[in-house]
C-alpha cells in the first residue's frame, strides 16, 4: 500500500519531468524502466524502488531530495493523497 508520501513523490518525478520537457517515454527509456512503471510512480499508485531515487536525481540533474519537496505553483502545500476509491 502506498502513502501520501509516496503520492508527494510521484507529483514530484511529474513534475520535474515535465519541466525538463521529457515524455514519459523518453524518461523511461533513459531509466530503462517501462512506461507503465512509471506512471504508476508518478501517479502515486507504486512506491519508487529507493534504487531509482538516484537514476531519477542523476538523469534529472536534481537532489534526491527533490523528489520530497512539498510545494505548487503557489508555494503552498499539496493536497493530500486523494481517497482511495471504494468498490
Amino acid at each position: 500500500m502506498t502513502s501520501s508520501v509516496d503520492f508527494l513523490i510521484g507529483r514530484n518525478v511529474r513534475r520535474l519531468r515535465v519541466e525538463r520537457g521529457l515524455t514519459c517515454a523518453a524518461l523511461a527509456g533513459l531509466l530503462c524502466i517501462s512506461e507503465s512503471s512509471l506512471r504508476a510512480y508518478e501517479s502515486g499508485d507504486t512506491r519508487v524502488p529507493s534504487e531509482l531515487f538516484y537514476q531519477l536525481a542523476v538523469t534529472m540533474d536534481v537532489s534526491v531530495s527533490a523528489f520530497f519537496e512539498s510545494h505548487d505553483a503557489h508555494g503552498a502545500d499539496p493536497p493530500a493523497r486523494p481517497a482511495a476509491r471504494l468498490h
